[in-house]
């Protein structure tokens, strides 16, 4: 009797594990809609690197809208500074606040960025591509290109 217990419950777990699986890995996701505009690299204008520098507020991410309360800005610097500033005032006091300072180079659409890690004293570096820009509003890309993550965001100041 034990045994088929046993049997049972190792099929259950088989078959919850395999539904979670599928559920997570499986499933076919919504396409994403590319943001308004011609992203082509051909199509940027020369002036990228003029209109990238200032304050530029996280407005919707992967298609997703951030919460109006929650304020996650990026500032691009004249002299290569990269800054991310988060504040989720929802959140705990150790977790409602942060800031990451890093560098930045602009290389035709491609920003790459780089900052310490705090865990190695290692450089993390990451490349995004800027897939529109005008004066109030940017539009980044990252990740596998079939996984492509856009961001939209404002420009603060």
């Amino acid at each position: 009797m034990k045994t088929s217990l046993r049997l049972l419950a190792m099929l259950i777990t088989a078959a919850v594990l395999f539904a979670l699986s599928w559920y997570f890995f499986g499933r076919e996701r919504p396409q994403e809609v590319a943001p308004p505009g011609d992203h082509s690299p051909e199509k940027q204008t020369p002036e990228a690197s003029k209109l990238l520098i200032g304050t530029w507020k996280l407005i919707q991410m992967s298609g997703r809208k951030i919460p109006e309360h929650w304020q996650i800005t990026v500032e691009f610097t004249v002299d290569g500074k990269h800054i991310v500033r988060e504040f989720y005032p929802d959140q705990t006091p150790e977790k409602m606040k942060s800031e990451l300072i890093g560098n930045y180079k602009l290389s035709g659409t491609t920003i790459i960025i780089s900052r310490p890690n705090a865990n190695t004293e290692r450089e993390r570096r990451g490349e995004v591509q800027i897939e529109s820009i005008s004066e109030d509003e940017l539009w980044l890309a990252s990740g596998w290109e079939d996984e492509r993550q856009r961001d939209q965001f404002r420009k603060v100041r």
